[in-house]
């Protein structure tokens, strides 16, 4: 909230907020963002050690209303509390899991320090292997969300440091949309998937750069800070925003190609460089469908919850129930979908 950063009560030097409170100056007018720089408990030569963000956390365990303030980090808990209630807080449908709220906890973790990065000095980039681009911030988000989820009995497939591909797992693009990212275009997202039992069971997709944060359970609905989403009703082809993406395979680029050049004639087709920001608009309803020719687990599993619980349908390009496997994958609003597969599914081999 503001440019305030919290300082050890032994050494003298008051928070900003403090001040702001001495001269009568409102919390609410001057604060915009959820978050503020935090310094943990000094070490022993009494230097601040922490570098975390300082998010709010509520008495007793309600997320809305008056509570304190702890770090994501280090857990240092500022022991005054909130002058006022916080509008900002990321409340969970009732009945959650307690695996959809340790996705949040690691994605708004993740998500604080991309947004912080996204603002600072360019990313250092890296190939890999023709399969796009890597900045540091890419494996320090994934770290911190590694950390998040250590205490956790899943297995973890990750974009980066891969892992499992059997049993229980957590599903993790922790910058997917890279490019956008090092181009400083916002247009990218945390993405955390679960698969349990061989179905995906929850997603979580985080937008660090505007706090959009979209998640879904099955059974619970999908929601975007607080707000109950549902896929649009467009049912006209020529009125459907269709997001297409693409593999990095010579095929799969070939494949989109042909795609787009058919929904170019009957549609409006939008590419956005992001699977996770892709899907979770298609759940809010700002798009109408997702097409895909070679996406990896990690790009889409978080945001096939999300568009189901909102009401969409997946399946593939020929209409059969996804698989679990392949990845000529169509997620829609449903009113379309049997359109789409008549447009593109002569295309999947």
């Amino acid at each position: 909230y503001g440019s305030s950063v919290w300082r050890h009560r032994d050494t003298g030097r008051r928070c900003r907020w403090l001040q702001l409170i001495a001269q009568k100056r409102s919390w609410k007018d001057r604060c915009n963002d959820r978050a503020v720089a935090c310094w943990s408990e000094a070490d022993a030569r009494g230097e601040r050690i922490c570098h975390g963000t300082v998010t709010w956390v509520s008495k007793e365990g309600d997320m809305i209303g008056q509570g304190i303030r702890r770090c994501c980090l280090c857990s240092f808990t500022c022991e005054l509390p909130l002058p006022v209630s916080c509008p900002m807080t990321f409340a969970l449908p009732a009945g959650s899991s307690d695996d959809l709220q340790l996705a949040v906890k690691a994605a708004l973790t993740a998500g604080e320090l991309i947004r912080e990065r996204f603002h600072a000095q360019p990313s250092t980039i890296q190939l890999k292997d023709g399969k796009g681009e890597v900045t540091e911030t890419d494996l320090a988000a994934e770290a911190a969300i590694f950390e998040v989820l250590s205490g956790s009995s899943h297995g973890v497939l990750s974009e980066e440091a891969g892992g499992d591909t059997e049993g229980d797992l957590w599903i993790i693009d922790p910058v997917d949309g890279t490019t956008n990212f090092s181009r400083r275009l916002s247009l990218c997202a945390v993405s955390i998937g679960l698969r349990l039992g061989g179905q995906l069971s929850l997603g979580v997709i985080y937008h660090p750069v505007t706090e959009e944060l979209y998640l879904a359970e099955r059974g619970l609905g999908a929601w975007r800070n607080q707000q109950r989403l549902h896929v649009a009703a467009t049912a006209d082809p020529s009125l459907a925003v269709i997001f297409l993406t693409h593999g990095y395979a010579a095929e799969h680029r070939t494949r989109y190609g042909a795609a787009l050049s058919r929904f170019a004639v009957t549609s409006y087709p939008r590419t956005l460089g992001s699977t996770a920001v892709e899907l979770s608009f298609v759940a809010a309803g700002s798009g109408d469908a997702w097409i895909c020719s070679g996406d990896e687990l990690w790009d889409f599993a978080a945001g096939m919850v999300l568009v189901e619980e909102a009401g969409g349908r997946v399946s593939d390009w020929h209409g059969r129930d996804w698989d679990g496997q392949s990845t000529y994958t169509i997620v829609s609003n449903g009113a379309i979908h049997d359109f789409l597969i008549d447009t593109v599914g002569d295309l999947q081999p």
